[in-house]
């Protein structure tokens, strides 16, 4: 089963007029019943099979009328009136296809929390889906914590191929994908470690493969964002992985920089970041700061598209940094210089290190002195 610590993979109803009549709505998989008390399980699927392989996430049974059934799921509300044997759509007026949650409340009402619409109540004079009132400003505030910044991060993917495709990485929401341009977006996080995200990168050779750099790590899909899996092994644990670049002669050799997020993103005395590497693919990495003080964070990384063994390195306070042995060494790279601080408030919410088109001039953002630029010698 895909994913079985995301909330709802696994939600269930037991029929009020027999409690050991359970309905279990199972992500990926469809609907299922059991009439032993969940001793045994059978596949509600429907006489055409409709309901087979359906990415449910809720499940309601009519406490009225225990032979009507209403499932969530990603493709909207589906409803049987004779427990099961036929199903069909119930989306009149519902705004999104992506129905997460549903409930029943003491009047028979039925409503369906969805993502990113808020909640609605089915309507049932007008036979229709009807959002309620915004939820906003219910409750009572939310003090900030810890005097930590409000912030949210994205990273944009465009699809090389199709620029209709756009994958949104975010936080702390996962990652999200259109394919209309961003007229609509559905969420992609099945296997996703509920971690933010910073950064976003296609596999040079397929498109289908796409890294993640996030706040614990390393996530890898190869199948366009459907399934996505923990691709870090090597990483000290709590890194904010900021960036991630390949090698342009063997896109199995990857580099990577983070900020370590230990202590709610302050690190630890002695270890704020790391510069990693892997040679098969992000299967296993391993540190390469030879050279560098790790007593910081590391912004940017870039290989040299002429002379992939050269490295350019942003860090957060001592400039930039060169390799010329694929990362085995690192020295300073500063001349001319005056400001080493890179702009960036600590969360890397700026992009410090630049290359320009035709790959003939490093460009370098500082914290209160502009940008610097200097010319690559390949």
């Amino acid at each position: 089963m895909d994913d079985p610590i995301r909330q709802g993979y696994y939600n269930f109803a037991i029929d009020p007029t027999d409690p050991s009549r359970l309905y279990f709505a199972v992500y990926g998989k469809g609907v299922y019943v059991s009439n032993d008390g969940a001793g045994s399980q059978m596949p509600l699927f429907g006489k055409s099979n409709e309901m087979r392989g359906k990415l449910v996430t809720a499940v309601v049974v009519d406490p009225t009328d225990s032979d009507t059934i209403y499932v969530g799921s990603e493709e909207g509300v589906f409803i049987t009136s004779d427990r099961g044997d036929t199903w069909s759509t119930f989306n009149s007026s519902l705004d999104t296809g992506q129905a997460r949650t549903l409930a029943m409340t003491a009047d028979g009402t039925l409503l369906c929390g969805t993502l990113g619409y808020e909640l609605y109540y089915y309507d049932t004079l007008d036979n229709g889906w009807r959002q309620l009132a915004s939820l906003g400003n219910f409750g009572t505030l939310w003090p900030i914590w810890d005097d930590r910044p409000l912030y949210h991060y994205t990273s944009l993917l465009v699809d090389p191929t199709d620029n209709q495709t756009v994958y949104m990485g975010s936080f702390p929401a996962g990652v999200y994908k259109t394919t209309d341009g961003g007229k609509t977006w559905r969420e992609r996080n099945v296997g996703w470690t509920n971690d933010g995200v910073f950064s976003l990168v296609f596999h040079p050779e397929d498109i289908d493969i796409i890294y993640a750099g996030t706040y614990n790590g390393v996530n890898r899909s190869t199948n366009g964002g459907e399934h996505w899996e923990m691709w870090d092994n090597g990483w000290p644990p709590e890194q904010w992985v900021f960036s991630i670049v390949f090698d342009p002669r063997d896109p199995d050799v990857m580099y990577a920089c983070s900020k370590n997020g230990e202590e709610m993103g302050r690190g630890r005395e002695g270890f704020h970041g790391t510069v990693m590497k892997s040679v098969d693919g992000g299967a296993t990495w391993f540190e390469i700061t030879t050279g560098l003080n790790v007593d910081q964070e590391f912004l940017k990384i870039i290989v040299d598209p002429i002379s992939p063994d050269t490295l350019y390195l942003a860090t957060r306070g001592d400039g930039v940094f060169i390799s010329h042995d694929g990362g085995a060494r690192w020295a300073p790279w500063n001349e001319g210089l005056t400001n080493l601080m890179a702009a960036t408030n600590g969360n890397n919410v700026t992009n410090v290190l630049a290359l320009s088109a035709d790959d003939d001039v490093l460009y370098f953002g500082t914290m209160g002195s502009g940008v610097w630029r200097r010319g690559l010698e390949h």
